[in-house]
């Protein structure tokens, strides 16, 4: 009877610790996970998730310690050398990480998680193989390990370079005997686009090239220059726009009045239209600055909750300038700010981003954390990341 009050009572430390990890709330968990093993010391799984919270709180040492408890108490269970891979792979010692990735493989033979960490261990021990083994087995591994790949992948990436979205609109053209009417159709069609263009109708122009499939035809060059073109000659009307508006005439003593706050709201919403333009075409100094000047029309209007969207669009924008200058920080910044208005719930593209700026950093875990909640919602892009490294 003593023993299943006791036994209770460890569950009870044991859930509330797993509940707080899933919060991150790491410290807290780790006092839990300490009680419960005052509970029961030979409860072998508290030793093993111990070490997980402490390798998140970066005291590898301590971690390595309580895994080995776990594993000196049972040692027949894979789950307990598997998890040691996983922090020995986190403090960079792949040569140990696979070792006891083989140990726990020879426990459970098949398991893909342990399959993922042994091709990590060897990825990062320069066997370029792994990551083709890893891409095999993508869709078995958890996101917990995907994380890992992905810390791995934007690591080869310089910093502050932004790897190509994947692009979803190609598709195979399977009639080739058309082949020939299709390319003399599509270079009608962007010869009306030039025309468009030079009529100064920028936004018809881009419209037009929106619905234009190069696919295959060897044209994707000219319809992007023809979309940079008719993109820089918006944005010049636009600017040209902004100034009509700056000249227009002074209204003291009636800021409140419905006249000028439509004003206000126009100028927001171009300056919102030029920063999108500029960073298209990649005059990121430029859109910078505008985005910046409509943070700050929005901030003086008293930051309109209908426009926090667009708040949370221009907080992003910025920050995927701040990693292409390298100013990391501020791009933390940025993404912390966008998420206080909701864009982690709407946009998965803030987690990337900071994960981006934390790696960048040397914050490898806070970035891994990052990473899974990315990749949890789009789950192609590892197999996107992984393709292109091969194809390189």
């Amino acid at each position: 009877m003593w023993r299943h009050w006791m036994w209770d009572k460890t569950e009870r430390w044991f859930s509330q610790a797993e509940r707080l990890v899933s919060e991150f709330r790491f410290e807290e968990a780790l006092r839990c996970f300490d009680e419960a093993i005052r509970t029961d010391p030979e409860y072998p799984h508290l030793h093993a998730y111990r070490a997980l919270v402490l390798a998140e709180l970066s005291r590898l040492e301590e971690a390595l310690a309580s895994s080995d408890r776990a594993e000196q108490i049972d040692p027949s269970n894979f789950v307990f050398p598997m998890y040691r891979a996983a922090i020995l792979l986190d403090s960079g010692d792949a040569q140990a990480a696979l070792q006891s990735a083989k140990r726990a493989f020879a426990l459970e033979p098949g398991n893909p998680v342990i399959a993922g960490y042994q091709q990590l261990a060897k990825w990062d021990l320069g066997d370029e193989t792994a990551l083709l083994e890893l891409r095999r087995i993508l869709h078995e591994i958890p996101i917990s390990v995907q994380s890992r790949v992905a810390l791995r992948l934007e690591g080869k990436t310089p910093a502050g370079h932004t790897p190509d979205a994947p692009d979803s609109s190609g598709r195979p053209w399977s009639r080739d005997m058309f082949r020939g009417l299709r390319t003399a159709r599509v270079k009608r069609r962007l010869e009306r686009v030039r025309m468009m263009i030079a009529a100064q109708r920028y936004e018809e122009a881009m419209r037009r090239l929106e619905q234009t499939d190069t696919f295959g035809l060897g044209l994707q060059k000219e319809l992007e220059d023809l979309y940079s073109k008719a993109l820089e000659g918006e944005c010049a009307k636009v600017r040209d726009r902004l100034k009509e508006l700056e000249k227009a005439p002074d209204r003291k003593g009636r800021s409140n009045s419905d006249l000028d706050k439509a004003g206000a709201k126009q100028r927001r919403e171009l300056l919102l239209k030029l920063g999108v333009g500029l960073g298209q075409i990649k005059q990121n100094d430029e859109a910078y600055k505008a985005f910046e000047k409509w943070l700050d029309a929005y901030r003086a209007a008293g930051s309109p909750p209908n426009e926090n969207g667009s708040a949370c669009s221009v907080l992003l924008e910025m920050a995927e300038i701040d990693l292409t200058r390298q100013t990391f920080e501020r791009a933390v910044e940025h993404c912390h700010q966008a998420r206080t208005l909701g864009a982690g719930d709407s946009d998965p593209r803030i987690n990337l981003i900071e994960a981006r700026a934390e790696l960048a950093r040397g914050h490898r875990l806070t970035a891994r954390r990052l990473f899974e909640q990315y990749l949890s919602k789009e789950v192609f892009y590892l197999e996107h990341r992984i393709d292109s490294l091969i194809k390189a």
